[in-house]
């Protein structure tokens, strides 16, 4: 193995060794870092992560909101979809975030996110895996993360499987 690791080393130091230069005018420099520089911002897409991901139902539940890809300075809203008893609902629960869930000068952001809990207590937000999407001002998705409720007055053999992993009470 260290033979293997060798040779395939010195073949990479010789490549690098080799006595081709390459030349480039100062335009041709600046217009391949631009480009560069270009394809980087337009390959990073807006990501978010919930932490916890599952967790049992109550008033006092508090998900904490994690993205970066978003636009430096950005604003950004909280969607999630309730389906009680037939009727479909998108609502804006962007009012509890602390702090207010605007990008950084790096395009990130973090949020401690209750609103969960006021509609868990309401019964909106029952058992079961509900997706955020995260949106500009505009309502636009930028960004979706998932995340799970249990109830955990249920007795443990009627627990969904993934239950475990919010790792009860």
């Amino acid at each position: 193995m260290s033979i293997l690791v060798t040779a395939v080393l010195a073949a990479v130091l010789v490549g690098c060794s080799s006595g081709e230069e390459t030349t480039t005018t100062e335009g041709e420099s600046a217009t391949g870092t631009e480009e560069t520089e270009q394809a980087a911002e337009a390959s990073v897409a807006p990501s978010v992560m919930a932490s916890p991901v599952v967790q049992a139902l109550g008033e006092d539940i508090e998900v904490v909101l994690v993205g970066a890809g978003f636009e430096p300075g950005q604003e950004l809203r909280f969607l999630v979809t309730t389906n009680q008893e037939g009727l479909e609902a998108v609502s804006d629960l962007t009012y509890d975030s602390d702090p207010e869930p605007v990008a950084n000068s790096e395009g990130a952001f973090v949020t401690a996110w209750a609103a969960m809990g006021r509609l868990a207590d309401k019964g909106v937000i029952t058992e079961g895996v509900y997706s955020v999407v995260v949106a500009d001002t505009e309502n636009n998705p930028l960004a979706t993360v998932a995340v799970a409720f249990y109830d955990s007055e249920k007795p443990e053999e009627e627990q969904p499987a993934w239950a475990a992993v919010g790792g009860g009470e």
